[in-house]
């Protein structure tokens, strides 16, 4: 079954994959999406995600860390372990993907 679900999620992963904007990382529609500071704790980039200690969200989640897919896979070639970043979250197909992603300013 996990197997079903991890070639399902790296698919899915690729279908939603966005071209990368010059200068901020974001996505169509996520300019406006409030963004939360955080830093990169792990990059996994075969299974699309990052790992990030962050600050609480606005949909009320308090700070912890957590795992978060991007929306963008190239994302993954921006950012290093430890680096301070400001990120908006939103939930796409039942998963919380992080659609826009910046260097903390």
């Amino acid at each position: 079954m996990s197997l079903a679900v991890g070639a399902s999620a790296r698919a899915l992963a690729a279908d939603t994959m966005m071209p990368m904007a010059h200068g901020a990382m974001t996505a169509p529609d996520a300019a406006a999406a409030p963004l939360t500071q955080g830093q990169v704790k792990k990059l996994d980039k075969g299974h699309g995600t990052l790992t990030v200690a962050q600050d609480r969200l606005p949909n009320g989640m308090p700070a912890m860390t957590m795992m978060f897919r991007v929306k963008d896979h190239a994302w993954l070639e921006r950012v290093k372990e430890n680096q301070k970043t400001a990120f908006a979250v939103e939930t796409l197909n039942g998963t919380m993907t992080i659609v826009r992603l910046e260097a903390a300013k």
